[in-house]
């Protein structure tokens, strides 16, 4: 039997959020970024690929994180990926007035962006 979602529903929730009872989950599609509007997980899958050098052709079409840190640790790739996301998430937060002007609207992605910033810092391991 499914549950009716009414304004009692959303209430209820929130307050279960506020006591740390829930703990919402985003999917990754719904963060979105630039002036295109791409999913921000493929564009950073795409750069930290780049990043580490891991060749596009060994790569799906559209690589998740998970398969790019895969491959990246099949070649022997030595570079922790954790740290080289936040260094592409920085390099981004740096060029903030300049994404500004040309995606219209980057203030609320760059803040979203601080957010996973600060999330991967503190799950970021010591240096290998």
């Amino acid at each position: 039997m499914a549950i009716p979602i009414d304004s009692d529903f959303w209430e209820d929730l929130l307050v279960f959020i506020e006591e740390g009872k829930v703990i919402p989950v985003i999917g990754e599609g719904v963060v979105t970024f630039g002036p295109d509007n791409q999913n921000l997980y493929g564009w950073l899958a795409k750069s930290l690929a780049k990043k580490l050098q891991v060749p596009p052709d060994s790569l799906p079409a559209t690589p998740t994180l998970n398969d790019v840190v895969c491959r990246h640790l099949l070649r022997g790739g030595a570079r922790n990926a954790v740290v080289v996301c936040r260094v592409v998430l920085a390099d981004v937060l740096r060029n903030r007035g300049k994404e500004d002007d040309a995606a219209g609207g980057a203030a609320v992605v760059v803040e979203g962006l601080r957010g996973v910033f600060s999330a991967m810092s503190a799950l970021s391991p010591a240096p290998l």
